[in-house]
C-alpha cells in the first residue's frame, strides 16, 4: 500500500484505498505535472470555451486520460450523493446561472485541484523521508 493511498484517502472525501491506488498508478512516481491546470488538461476536465453569438459557455475537453476522468467522475458522484459541502458547491453554481451539469464539471475541476495538492504534499513527504534516510 503506497503512502499516497494512506495520505489521500484521509484528505479527499470519496477516495478510498482502491481509487487512491489507481490515482497513484496514473499520476506516476514523479513530478509530471507542474501545476494543477496541467493535470486538469491531462484528465480532460479543463474547461474548453464554446462561445456563440456573445453567449460564453464552457464544456469539458473530450480528450485526455479517460481513466483518470472516470475516477474523478466517480469521486464527484460519491461526493454529490453523500457529502453536504459538494452538494452546496454545485447548488451555489446553479444559483449563479449554471446548469447542474456545468456545476458537476466545476466540481470535477475542483477535485483535480485537491488531488494535485494532495499529490504534491505526498511527494514532499517522500523527498523529506529520503533525505532523512541519506543523512543518517
Amino acid at each position: 500500500m503506497s503512502l499516497w493511498s494512506l495520505h489521500c484517502s484521509r484528505q479527499i472525501f470519496g477516495v478510498g484505498f482502491i481509487v487512491a491506488g489507481t490515482l497513484a498508478g496514473i499520476l506516476g512516481p514523479g513530478c509530471r505535472f507542474g501545476t494543477d491546470a496541467e493535470l486538469a488538461a491531462y484528465a480532460g476536465v479543463a474547461p474548453v470555451e464554446t462561445s456563440s453569438a456573445g453567449l460564453v459557455r464552457h464544456r469539458l475537453n473530450l480528450g485526455g486520460n479517460r481513466r483518470l476522468n472516470s475516477l474523478l467522475h466517480m469521486i464527484a458522484v460519491t461526493q454529490l450523493r453523500s457529502w453536504a459541502p459538494a452538494r452546496m458547491y454545485v447548488s451555489r453554481r446553479t444559483t449563479e446561472g449554471k446548469t447542474r451539469r456545468e456545476g458537476t464539471r466545476a466540481l470535477k475541476r475542483f477535485l483535480v485541484r485537491a488531488v494535485w495538492h494532495a499529490w504534491q504534499r505526498c511527494l514532499e513527504q517522500r523527498m523529506a523521508s529520503q533525505e532523512a534516510l541519506t543523512a543518517a
